[in-house]
């Protein structure tokens, strides 16, 4: 991810398709708890990479509430 920062910029569907798998992994019963790290390990990528043009993505406030009420 931090090398393909830009086709993030450019691409907010890409930015939604990051936010939905976490929040299945985090919500899946199917999926077990390497999972949940690997999609928190993403999410934290996703973050710290794209600082500022997150915003943009309209599902992070839910991300943000999601994660703070695990």
């Amino acid at each position: 991810m931090s090398y393909g920062k830009d086709v993030f910029f450019g691409r907010p569907d890409y930015c939604e398709m990051i936010v939905d798998i976490f929040e299945t992994a985090m919500a899946s019963p199917h999926l077990g708890e390497g999972d949940r790290v690997s999609a928190c390990q993403l999410i934290e990528a996703f973050l710290l990479n794209l600082r500022g043009h997150v915003d943009d993505v309209s599902r992070c406030v839910t991300l943000i509430r999601f994660g703070l009420t695990l």
